[in-house]
C-alpha cells in the first residue's frame, strides 16, 4: 500500500511536534532597558509633549506641527 499525501503530511507534523522544545527549554529574554523606551512625557521649550505606547497624543502632534510651521515662517 502506497502512503497518501495526507499520511505523509501527518507523519511530518508528528515528527515536528515531537521535536518542538518544551516550555522549560524556551528562550527567555531580558526586559527592555529603560534607556531605549519612549517616555510618557517630555518637557521641551515648546511645552510638555505626551506619548502613549510610544505614539504622540493629539495635542502633542498639534503642538509639534505648529512649531514646525513657526520655524518655516522664520526661515522664509
Amino acid at each position: 500500500m502506497r502512503p497518501t499525501a495526507w499520511m505523509l503530511v501527518c507523519a511530518m507534523l508528528g515528527c515536528a511536534a515531537a521535536q518542538a522544545p518544551e516550555q522549560s527549554e524556551l528562550e527567555t529574554y531580558a526586559p527592555t532597558p529603560p534607556s531605549i523606551l519612549t517616555p510618557t512625557e517630555a518637557r521641551t521649550r515648546i511645552g510638555t509633549l505626551r506619548f502613549f505606547d510610544g505614539l504622540p497624543g493629539a495635542k502633542t502632534v498639534e503642538t509639534v506641527y505648529d512649531h514646525l510651521d513657526f520655524l518655516r515662517g522664520v526661515r522664509a
